[in-house]
């Protein structure tokens, strides 16, 4: 029988000897896949199986390269960079719900988006986090990245998002799969250079200026982590700085004291989505038949499942293989619609 594993035991893994075991856990012949080594509650057992789903996310730095030692088929695909901005989450309520907003109403959200003229780049808000905390994400020693968080009651003091700029594989060092991947890791370490390990802070004013800030205005950062001041055009690309400039100011237009030069900037935004793509024909099957697609668990839907899984379409069996029993790999925020999701088209699992 023919068995599809959704397979979290070879995730990415900081630690070298842990890649190494993972390599260890494919079984491998004629460079293709033919089974996979799992372990429960201290004994290995063999699965043969003839593709996996490698739920690993976007940033399993040391899978992506262990899947590009195996000659696995991969190309460096277009994704963004950019920082984090903050404003006060009053300022953002005001804008979306008048003055004098009822405070019962929840704290505001919202999308913008913006083509420059003068790079010719798409600039957008990203992961918008209303009443929420800017956190280091760090993940290597020595590099430094950015993400955004809200608790449920969204009552912090600001609202902050992702301010960022498409990069191409134009843009990258080389014509490496890995390319997106060190043009990544080549701004996260200039980050935690110009921070000295700490997240590099600036306000939108001195950012025009191009100098380092040297004190804070009407908002204070809301950071979970350590910050100092420094000037983020030394962790940017030129390009993403000048796409920065333009559409705080377009976004200024839509949304009154968006670009108040007191706003703050941290730094840098740069996984926002997969460097690489793992390239697969129509039926959704990889070129070599060796692996399906990388995605990321983090934006798992129903749809994602019901397309990309093909459970549907090939009677396939889906093994939790946490607890190595039969069943389904219910993921973060859509567990309960991906249970209802099972209950509504659970006929077509098998159609």
């Amino acid at each position: 029988k023919v068995c599809d594993i959704l397979c979290e035991k070879i995730s990415g893994s900081v630690a070298e000897r842990e890649r190494a075991e993972a390599e260890k856990n494919l079984l491998m012949q004629d460079k293709q896949l033919t089974g996979l080594i799992l372990e429960k509650e201290g004994v290995q057992a063999e699965y043969p199986c003839r593709n996996v789903i490698f739920a690993i996310g976007h940033s399993a730095r040391d899978t992506f390269y262990m899947l590009h030692e195996r000659e696995l088929s991969m190309n460096p695909k277009a994704f963004a960079i950019g920082v984090r901005v903050e404003h006060l989450a009053h300022l953002i309520n005001e804008s979306q719900y008048g003055e004098g907003y009822p405070e019962e109403v929840p704290t505001a959200s919202y999308k913008l988006t913006h083509q420059c003229k003068g790079t010719g780049r798409g600039i957008y808000s990203f992961c918008m986090c209303p009443g929420g905390y800017v956190v280091n994400s760090s993940s290597e020693k020595g590099r430094l990245c950015v993400n955004g968080m809200s608790y449920h009651d969204r009552a912090g003091h600001n609202s902050n998002t992702a301010l960022i700029t498409t990069v191409t594989p134009d843009d990258f060092p080389s014509d490496s799969p890995l390319a997106g991947l060190e043009f990544q890791r080549k701004y996260e370490e200039l980050a935690y250079k110009i921070g000295n390990g700490k997240i590099p802070v600036q306000l939108f004013g001195d950012f025009l200026k191009n100098q380092m800030s040297t004190k804070l205005g009407n908002v204070t950062p809301s950071i979970k982590g350590e910050w100092q001041f420094a000037n983020l055009h030394e962790c940017l690309p030129d390009y993403v700085c000048a796409s920065l400039e333009e559409g705080m100011r377009a976004f200024g237009h839509k949304i009154k004291g968006y670009d108040a030069e007191d706003t703050v900037f941290s730094g840098v935004e740069t996984r926002t989505s997969s460097p690489l793509r793992m390239e697969r024909n129509k039926q959704f099957e990889s070129k070599n038949d060796m692996f399906n697609y990388i995605i990321d668990v983090a934006k798992l839907d129903c749809i994602y499942l019901q397309r990309y899984f093909c459970v549907y379409k090939r009677r396939t069996i889906v093994y939790n293989t946490t607890e190595c029993t039969l069943g389904v790999f219910l993921v973060l925020d859509f567990v309960r619609r991906f249970r209802e999701y099972i209950g509504l088209k659970r006929r077509k699992f098998y159609e």
